[in-house]
């Protein structure tokens, strides 16, 4: 009866050796799997990340081109006003000429 025990409680660590050998390959195979898509999901990320970069380094050159035009606009801008400032100058100092010039005619009678 004691050595039919002893065969029992073999048989049933057996199982359970084999149960556990079952189970550790499972894991492994879970955890190579798991590792794998870490992997994958890295690489995944590494790539959207330089995407991103590019993208942020692309804008970058807009904003600075946009900025470069909105300082050539400004410039021009500034000249265009300065031009616009002269030719007043010039339009007021022909008009108080001809206005000197007007006042200098004498006046003349309807009977001269």
């Amino acid at each position: 009866q004691k050595d039919a025990v002893i065969e029992t409680l073999k048989d049933k660590v057996a199982v359970l050796t084999g149960d556990m050998l079952v189970l550790k390959d499972e894991t492994e195979t879970a955890m190579q799997k798991l590792e794998e898509a870490s992997k994958s999901q890295h690489k995944e990320l590494q790539v959207a990340l330089a995407d991103t970069k590019k993208q942020l380094v692309e804008n970058k050159k807009q904003l600075d081109e946009k900025d470069r035009e909105m300082a050539k606009e400004k410039k021009q801008a500034a000249a265009d006003k300065r031009a616009q400032e002269e030719i007043n100058l010039d339009l007021q100092a022909k008009m108080s000429e001809m206005f000197t010039a007007f006042r200098k005619i004498p006046e003349t009678t309807e009977e001269g």
